[in-house]
């Protein structure tokens, strides 16, 4: 499409070039002097001034395409790489419900609640960045790509949440040991989907990053 674009607007300087010299009176069959000369070597300047223009507008296009693109792409695979705090909330998690599995009140947890809710926030900012570049970056992912990449951003989450709310939920049915047995058992679980989606992510996201800055 860009290209019928400069076809066309070139012919029309072209065509205006020739209205121009038929209009000022130059024969190119017979030029009469020097002002003949000098008219005919300034459409023909014109005329390469329009052509390296349009070049050149071309070229710059070009390259702005590949430098959004790139940045685009990098914010994503860097948005990414914080998804891993995850990791972090999860073992947090553990930390805070193995503490209350020994009978310690709240009160005397302060420290755990307070990593728990730190790395909490942080998951939330690190999959809501990841969620919005995901969507910039959209431009440059063909469909195919997408149906290859084991989850999008709003159904990591809702996994996540869904996963960690009901293994805290069923805790509550449980007392002493069983709870040592059952966070330690279930959040292993959780923690090893994830891995798994991020390890598969990961490579997907690397394989499409590479064919978008090689088109």
């Amino acid at each position: 499409m860009d290209r019928f674009r400069y076809l066309i607007c070139l012919l029309l300087i072209c065509v205006g070039v020739v209205l121009g010299l038929l209009l000022s009176g130059v024969n190119i069959n017979s030029l009469s002097g020097w002002k003949d000369i000098w008219e005919l070597l300034s459409f023909m300047a014109t005329v390469a001034t329009a052509c390296f223009a349009i070049w050149t507008l071309g070229a710059w296009r070009a390259q702005f395409g590949f430098e959004k693109r790139f940045v685009t792409l990098k914010e994503l695979g860097d948005s990414f790489e914080d998804l891993r705090v995850i990791f972090t909330h999860i073992t947090h998690i553990k930390a805070y419900w193995l503490k209350k599995a020994e009978g310690i009140e709240d009160s005397q947890l302060s420290a755990e609640l307070e990593d728990l809710e730190r790395s909490g926030l942080m998951w939330d900012a690190a999959i809501n960045r990841y969620a919005k570049n995901w969507r910039s970056s959209l431009f440059f992912i063909t469909e195919d790509q997408l149906r290859r990449f084991p989850v999008n951003p709003y159904e990591l989450r809702s996994k996540v949440k869904k996963d960690l709310n009901a293994i805290c939920n069923e805790i509550n049915d449980r007392t002493g040991e069983a709870i040592k047995v059952f966070i330690s058992f279930k959040l292993g679980q959780v923690n090893n989907e994830i891995v798994e989606i991020v390890r598969e992510s990961d490579v997907q996201l690397y394989k499409i990053i590479k064919q978008a800055l090689t088109r």
